[in-house]
């Protein structure tokens, strides 16, 4: 049986189906997130730091054991995802790791997140950032009503 399944395993056609480049993309790939995601948590904690000594607060280590953890729990969801790009590989369409795309996505808005939150612990003005883009998107929907449909097509 054992025999058979390296029979079936080591075929050329089943070989060449996924081209080598797949997996190599997806490593760069992933590899490039894991680090955008390290300087998102790095910058996350210096601003707590930051944070913290604004508002007088003693920096303790366990918060920063935290960061560790957090970074941990960050890059295993992420090799989650990593291999089940590699499983999606078989398909012709998947070019690129989508799944660790949208899962390192998500996980820089938590931590743009957090930087929001200690913007606002410490009245920083940057805390106002979501209102003003809120306000920034009305001004525009009515500009669009107003004006109407834009042409941009090219000549």
């Amino acid at each position: 049986m054992i025999h058979t399944i390296i029979e079936i395993l080591t075929r050329e056609e089943l070989i060449s189906a996924v081209p080598a480049t797949r997996f190599v993309t997806n490593s760069v790939v992933t590899v490039i997130l894991a680090i955008i995601i390290l300087s998102a948590v790095l910058i996350d904690l210096a601003d707590a730091v930051y944070t913290a000594r604004i508002l007088g607060e003693k920096i303790r280590s366990h918060r920063l054991r935290n960061t560790v953890s957090k970074l941990y729990e960050y890059w295993r969801l992420l090799g989650a995802g990593f291999l089940a790009d590699c499983v999606c590989c078989f398909v012709d369409i998947y070019d690129l790791p989508y799944v660790a795309l949208t899962l390192a996505f998500g996980l820089v808005l938590i931590e743009i997140r957090s930087l929001m939150e200690h913007a606002g612990r410490r009245q920083s003005r940057a805390s106002r950032l979501p209102e003003t883009l809120g306000t920034a998107a009305k001004i525009l929907g009515i500009l669009k009503k107003l004006l109407g449909p834009a042409d941009f097509k090219a000549e």
